[in-house]
């Protein structure tokens, strides 16, 4: 990847991270230009998962996501306890994209400080898994 591209990939991941996290949905509703915003950030979160969709398989990413779901609000402090399992799926993976892709999940776990930004994880985890298993099974 050319060093243009993988800054323009850095900067991309970046703004994801920075902003997937911090949705007000409440305050979106019925704001056209927020809803603008919104559907860009989607479009933006399905590119990445297109783009690494092929790096861990929908058994690995489900596992990590089933221990999310379950989670309540008093047990965020658990979903730090997930980066090593990222890391572990990372490193059976043996690839590059794999390391990314858990990378990327593994910062958006550590920006998750209050009940807010949890529920906002779990979405955002929710919306991963639906595009992995798309892009997962297309050109198999």
């Amino acid at each position: 990847m050319a060093k243009t591209d993988k800054r323009r990939q850095s900067y991309a991941t970046d703004h994801l991270l920075n902003n997937l996290l911090n949705l007000k949905l409440k305050e979106i509703s019925g704001d056209p230009e927020k809803m603008k915003g919104m559907n860009a950030l989607v479009t933006e979160l399905e590119n990445l998962v297109r783009h690494y969709a092929k790096s861990i398989t929908t058994s690995q990413l489900r596992n990590i996501y089933s221990v999310i779901k379950e989670m309540q609000e008093d047990e965020m402090a658990n979903l730090v306890l997930l980066r090593p399992k990222l890391a572990y799926i990372s490193a059976r993976q043996q690839k590059k994209e794999a390391q990314e892709f858990t990378q990327f999940i593994s910062d958006l776990i550590s920006r998750v400080n209050s009940r807010d930004d949890f529920r906002n994880f779990k979405t955002v985890m929710e919306a991963i898994v639906a595009y992995h298993k798309l892009y997962n099974n297309q050109n198999n």
